[in-house]
Parts: structure tokens; sequence; C-alpha cells
């Protein structure tokens, strides 16, 4: 058994870049431009944006399920344009080197299954093999540990 980091879909997010800044601040939406010294970590390509490049910073729900306790949402970032990252199946993105993340493992009931904090891609590569590993576990979600935010979705394959 392995896992497959997905992205989110850049789809979802195009129509928001032609907006400008006072409707997308009408949805709680900033426009931001990353900044030296700095960590801008793009959903979209699972990798940080460039210093200089031009971002929007807006909430996410990762679990939609209302009737969930563990319904939520939490701000992230999305590169204007990027490009939707393609990792192979196994790989843990290079976003992730040196962070320490919540592995979270969800049942399709989305209460949660199981849960490992970890630093490192080999750790993480590890806790994701544990976690989708039982049976009840339907996704993985990761999250960076010091700001609570998702990170990604992760599926066994």
């Amino acid at each position: 058994m392995t896992f497959q980091f997905s992205p989110l879909p850049s789809a979802d997010f195009a129509p928001l870049f032609a907006l400008g800044d006072a409707e997308l601040a009408a949805d709680g939406i900033r426009r931001v431009t990353a900044q030296p010294g700095g960590r801008y970590p793009c959903r979209v390509s699972l990798a940080y944006a460039p210093v200089g490049a031009e971002l929007l910073l807006l909430h996410h729900e990762h679990i939609p399920d209302r009737a969930s306790p563990y319904h939520g949402g939490y701000a992230i970032y999305v590169q204007v344009g990027a490009a939707e990252a393609r990792p192979a199946p196994g790989e843990v993105p290079a976003l992730f080197e040196g962070r320490q993340v919540a592995v979270r493992g969800f049942g399709k009931d989305w209460m949660l299954k199981a849960a490992q904090v970890v630093e490192g891609r080999a750790a993480i590569a590890e806790a994701l093999e544990a976690v989708l590993a039982g049976p009840e576990v339907a996704e993985a979600h990761v999250h960076f540990a010091a700001h609570g935010c998702f990170a990604a979705k992760v599926r066994r394959v």
C-alpha cells in the first residue's frame, strides 16, 4: 500500500484571480505578495511561492460535512496561476521538508480515526503509511502543526 498527495484543483480558484480587492475582501479573501523571509505554501502547487508572487489568502473547508463534529476549514494560500502539483505515488512534496505536521486519518463518516504529529518527509511518509493502513480510514489530511492550517489531502493508491 502506498499514498498519493492531492493538490487542490486550480480550477476551483481561477474565477477568484480576476476579482478586484474589494470583491475579494467582501468574501474574506486577501490578495498578498510573497515577501522575503516568509513562507507562502500554495495548496495547488504544493510548493512555496517565490518572492514577489501574487497569492490569495482565503478560507478553505477541508471537511465539508457539517454533520461531522470535525467539520472545519482554515486559511490557505493559493498562488495566482500556479500549476497543479503532480506528486508521484509515495512522494512527499519538498514543501514538507523540515516542517512539523499533523497527519490525521478520517473515515467516510468524517470521524477522526488516527492521528500522528511528525517532522520531515521520511517521517511523514511513515505516518501516512501507518494511518492509511487502518481499514476504517478513507483519507488522510496533513496540517501544518504550528498554525494548524490544512496543507493537503492524501489518499491510498
